[in-house]
């Protein structure tokens, strides 16, 4: 047995009473991936008999490289993923046919509305067919996308459903939670063939037992339905109003966002915090004054943390902020105040750096009030925004989906940071004078861990390069 599967199963037996993980680090002794997960944890069953995948990127061999070999001649793959060409599909619809398995796979094509629109949703829903002939059903949402570089040295983070069994023949109609009914009405709104049978499949099992809260962004302007932004608002302000007892004191509670791209905002803080920050506080994103909010502040990798990651600046490839031109300098001006290292040591992944993306509310003594889990950046494209104008329309380009964790429903009345998914440290570390935000649009000429500078402008064309010949 080769060490890569006995680390594998270590890890796995390690991380079972886990409902949030963080992945497991290729870099990382076993004891610092204690309670981890891998891919094949998720997928990787004999018994998995189906599953559909949705993401942004998706490497099918590495995908199928991570099936177990007794399920591989019948598991049925479909894969859900958005271009708004066509031609990332078409070509990976040619890959799926060259395979034996062609015929067991499908792929559905989610609708965009503009070429820098996504489909950034992360999910799996697995079934399996155990020994007995019992069947069940898992959801997996998560921060990952389906290639190896995002499972190897990359914070990520997963959400796992509990596995469920088929409903009993006398409750076959109708939800069995406010989960499947979130989860199905996100589902809807692809109106494919693939989705439909998404559904129905999803039909046939229990998920009573289920209380995670669905947050989903769906491309479109939207009035009545609740999408991104207007639907974590609403899922706080009833928390809030539903547990009062329990946000004594939360006008000292912090705000934190954390993920791997920040967009373009604005060069005056129009959305970050009036209408993103104010839905995090349980308020609608169309109220846009901003104050009497919580403190927020942000946490974002430095140049310095990218540096001395496990993989150096390659790490940085994954971490997107724009700081070069005057608009985007203007918008790092009202953000700067609030911005943080990227530090992690308690989990061990200080130098793993963040694809995961979490929002929290932080009470003064360190406890969490709630945690959001999901593939939304801090972004108007991801999240959603109300335009300037008189009648105020809320629209959203890209697809998204997290989940929004309650400690309510396990009984306490606030979650314990070392217990949760959050991966960095608390307090946070306010950025120091010399720290920049990192950007990988810009030359940073100091050797990183693999000894090599990080340039992209050379005889005045950009070009990502990292090695020796860029000096």
């Amino acid at each position: 047995m080769d060490n890569d599967r006995v680390k594998r199963r270590k890890v796995e037996s390690e991380s079972d009473n886990g409902r949030t993980q963080l992945t497991a680090i290729t870099a990382l002794p076993d004891e610092e991936n204690t309670g981890s997960v891998h891919l094949k944890d998720l997928i990787g069953s004999p018994h998995l008999e189906a599953m559909w995948q949705f993401n942004f990127m998706i490497d099918l061999a590495f995908v199928l490289d991570n099936i177990h070999k007794n399920a591989m001649s019948n598991i049925k793959c479909r894969f859900v993923m958005g271009d708004f060409s066509g031609e990332k599909i078409a070509a990976f619809r040619a890959q799926a046919k060259s395979l034996p398995i062609a015929d067991n796979i499908e792929v559905g094509r989610a609708k965009l509305s503009n070429l820098f629109a996504t489909h950034h949703t992360k999910m799996m829903v697995l079934f399996f067919n155990e020994d007995k002939g019992e069947r069940s059903a898992q959801v997996v949402i998560h921060t990952a996308n389906m290639i190896h570089h995002d499972w190897d040295n990359m914070t990520q983070g997963v959400w796992k459903s509990q596995k469920v069994k088929e409903k009993r023949k006398t409750n076959t109609e109708g939800s069995t939670s406010t989960f499947e009914t979130d989860l199905v009405a996100y589902l809807s709104e692809y109106q494919l063939d693939t989705t439909s049978k998404l559904i129905k499949f999803l039909q046939r099992f229990d998920w009573s037992s289920e209380t995670a809260r669905v947050v989903g962004s769906v491309p479109g302007t939207h009035k009545d339905k609740k999408w991104g932004l207007t639907r974590v608002a609403d899922l706080l302000d009833e928390h809030k109003e539903d547990h009062k007892s329990d946000y004594e004191g939360s006008e000292s509670d912090t705000i934190v966002l954390q993920s791997s791209s920040i967009g373009s905002l604005g060069v005056t803080d129009k959305w970050i915090t009036p209408q993103l920050v104010g839905a995090l506080d349980g308020r609608s994103p169309r109220d846009r004054d901003g104050h009497g909010l919580p403190a927020s502040q942000i946490v974002w990798p430095t140049v310095e943390n990218v540096r001395r990651s496990f993989d150096g600046y390659d790490l940085g490839m994954s971490i997107h902020f724009k700081n070069e031109s005057d608009t985007h300098r203007k918008q790092y001006a009202y953000m700067k105040e609030r911005m943080n290292v990227w530090k992690a040591d308690n989990k061990h992944r200080t130098r793993a750096m963040p694809h995961i993306k979490t929002y929290t509310r932080f009470t003064r003594a360190g406890k969490l009030r709630w945690v959001l889990l999901t593939s939304a950046n801090i972004s108007k494209y991801a999240w959603g925004s109300v335009s300037a104008a008189k009648e105020a329309k809320f629209s959203i380009p890209s697809w998204e989906l997290g989940v929004l964790l309650f400690p309510q429903a396990v009984g306490k009345a606030v979650f314990d940071l070392k217990d949760s998914v959050i991966p960095y440290d608390w307090p946070l570390t306010n950025y120091s004078a010399k720290d920049e935000p990192w950007t990988k649009n810009a030359d940073h000429l100091e050797k990183d861990t693999n000894g090599f500078p990080w340039v992209v402008t050379l005889d005045g064309k950009k070009k990502l390069m990292r090695s020796h010949e860029a000096l």
